[in-house]
């Protein structure tokens, strides 16, 4: 978190350039849930790739980004790449993924809690994604941003990073990638964006 933090700061002060950021933070109105997000999972503006492991020792890398509408008329796009490799290193899999229906978002707020513009938001989203040459799943993006509840803000690591922040993805051969090793992952309300 702490680097997101950093970047997010960074960023901050580029698109203050561009645009004109509101000096306060105005609270989120109770629809929130069902606007149109932009979400980023390891690739600009956050760092990245987003990397996880399976139970088994394999390594899930992934970039991507997208847009989703968590609404009543649930809707989503966008995609990435990723790699699957054994734990010897050696790359099983590779290719692009592409996001193809949205299951829901919980939001956790407003990053500006964390100091980050009132418009970059923490929050869980889930979708089924269709990976070149391995299939469908289902991918969870986490962002720790905001309020996140008990149990999606886990135990700093060594990085100082919270462990949740990041993805999971379940396959459904039955491969999971569980357990967030590095990278970040974002939401922005681009309705908020003034």
């Amino acid at each position: 978190m702490r680097r997101q933090v950093t970047t997010i700061m960074a960023l901050t002060t580029i698109i203050g350039a561009l645009i004109r950021v509101p000096a306060t933070t105005r609270a989120a109105p109770s629809s929130v849930n069902h606007t149109t997000y932009q979400f980023f999972v390891g690739a600009e503006p956050v760092e990245g790739p987003d990397v996880s492991t399976a139970p088994n020792g394999s390594i899930l890398t992934m970039t991507g980004e997208g847009q989703f509408d968590a609404g009543p008329n649930k809707s989503v796009s966008g995609g990435g790449d990723y790699m699957i490799q054994d734990t010897s290193g050696t790359t099983v899999v590779s290719g692009t993924w592409t996001a193809t229906q949205m299951l829901g978002f919980v939001n956790y707020g407003s990053g500006a809690v964390q100091g980050a513009p009132p418009f970059f938001y923490g929050g869980q989203a889930q979708m089924k994604v269709s990976l070149d040459g391995l299939g469908s799943g289902l991918l969870n993006i986490n962002c720790t941003l905001g309020t996140p509840p008990p149990g999606h803000s886990g135990p700093l690591n060594a990085a100082g990073d919270p462990d949740e922040e990041g993805i999971d993805l379940q396959m459904g051969n039955g491969l999971t990638f569980n357990r967030e090793v590095s990278g970040e992952t974002l939401f922005i309300n681009p309705a908020q964006v003034t």
